[in-house]
């Protein structure tokens, strides 16, 4: 790839024009929206995401001198390329699994070839698909692209935010912070990524069930967005949607805990079944995601993912040490605190020495100093409501699933912190809650 096409004059003012576009375009809907306080974090939220997108952008084009942002927005290019050559054979790649045998077919030197790698992994190439559609309205404007996945995770971040806000759980500053303001989630998480696009899809999806199943709005309202979410995040991140399933059973099952049902028997029969629900799609993703491995299959795949990210120098050599003395099952089950540990607190400030784990450290020193607080304070209480809320038991098996698979895989900071940005927000949510209902 040719970086200095991103620095081109032209690709930049039509990068600045949707700046200026998306600016008066939100700054248009605040002003529509009345005076009620909330709103106030509402462009505040948008420019802190417009400027993190810039850092991001500009840390993988002069540090990393690519990195993967850079193979999606190169695969979205030859897609592009390709669209104008051919809009049939552009179809037929966009609604067809990628691999090496449709490269030759599809491209050529005239429109490029995508990153062999992302080519060959289905899961990495829906990324640059979407990111097509970014590069015709943008004219190949790199950052313009980029400012535009921003703007998109301001709408997902502020309409979680808002649904959150009327459930009357949470401090609204705190909240605020919570959802819209967290470093690691403005860096990681408004640019051209897998995780931008799977953590707006997580939001919008969670978002769109707190206002159906807590809230009671019309389903009509929220099903397509729902139907959407749900088919990104499995087309980019399954086993991010193998977390969410039974953590939403989960939660269904507090809400069953809370309604009016008479018959105890009933009510125990449904959370049988809910139960035996979450185990059926746990096992049944394990037979199919292992070719009929079963548990085997899943754990040594774990494995495997742990030792190819131990070797990769990509996010940096920083490593930390799960204390695993072999790769068996008993082991890994014995580094299980070590890996959620991992996957919550660290890096530690004292470990965060270099320029991008920095601000890490510090938002992983605030994460235990608020852990201390839950603890410190009505723990009790707040352990029963988390048993009680919907939202708050949601969370809670989310983080647990997700920060296991996050702490246990990761191997080196630099994709450590990286992973953890899916579950920041849902971490904050259990850690600042009010424990009595306003």
């Amino acid at each position: 790839m040719d970086l200095q096409f991103h620095y081109q004059f032209f690709p930049v003012l039509i990068a600045l024009f949707w700046f200026v576009l998306i600016s008066l375009f939100f700054g248009l809907i605040r002003s529509k929206k009345g005076t009620a306080s909330h709103y106030n974090y509402f462009l505040s939220s948008l420019f802190a995401k417009l400027g993190s997108s810039i850092v991001f952008s500009s840390v993988y084009l002069l540090l990393y001198e690519g990195g993967d942002t850079l193979a999606y927005w190169d695969g979205a290019i030859s897609l592009h390329n390709l669209l104008f050559e051919s809009p049939i054979r552009f179809l037929n790649e966009i609604m067809t699994s990628s691999g090496e045998s449709n490269m030759g077919i599809n491209f050529s030197y005239l429109t490029t070839y995508p990153p062999g790698w992302i080519y060959r992994e289905t899961e990495s190439f829906f990324v640059s698909k979407l990111t097509v559609f970014l590069s015709i309205i943008t004219f190949k404007s790199y950052f313009a692209s980029t400012l535009i996945v921003a703007s998109i995770m301001t709408l997902s971040s502020w309409h979680l935010f808002c649904s959150l806000r009327m459930i009357k759980l949470f401090d609204e500053r705190i909240l605020a912070i919570s959802i819209l303001f967290t470093p690691t989630v403005l860096f990681w998480c408004t640019g051209i990524s897998k995780d931008s696009y799977v953590l707006i899809s997580l939001l919008i999806l969670i978002s769109c069930l707190i206002r159906i199943f807590v809230l009671k709005q019309k389903v009509s309202k929220y099903i397509f967005l729902i139907l959407v979410s749900v088919f990104f995040i499995y087309s980019m991140r399954l086993y991010v949607l193998i977390a969410i399933l039974p953590s939403l059973l989960m939660a269904y099952n507090a809400r069953i805990s809370k309604s009016n049902i008479d018959s105890s028997f009933k009510r125990r029969s449904i959370k049988f079944g809910i139960y035996a629900m979450s185990v059926f799609v746990l096992l049944a993703y394990f037979q199919l995601s292992t070719a009929g491995n079963g548990f085997e299959g899943i754990f040594n795949e774990i494995i495997v993912i742990q030792q190819d990210f131990a070797n990769n120098t990509t996010y940096g050599d920083k490593k930390y040490d799960l204390f695993l003395t072999d790769y068996t099952i008993p082991s890994v089950m014995r580094s299980i605190p070590n890996a959620l540990i991992a996957a919550f607190y660290r890096p530690f400030p004292w470990e965060a020495v270099s320029p991008l784990l920095i601000f890490n450290g510090i938002e992983n020193l605030i994460l235990m100093l608020l852990t201390i607080r839950f603890f410190g304070k009505n723990a009790g209480l707040k352990i029963k409501q988390i048993g009680q809320e919907e939202i708050l038991v949601f969370s809670f098996v989310f983080v647990l699933i997700m920060g296991f698979s996050i702490g246990f895989t990761s191997g080196l900071f630099g994709v450590l912190v990286r992973f953890k940005s899916i579950i920041l927000p849902f971490m904050l949510i259990l850690l600042t809650f009010k424990p009595n209902r306003v």
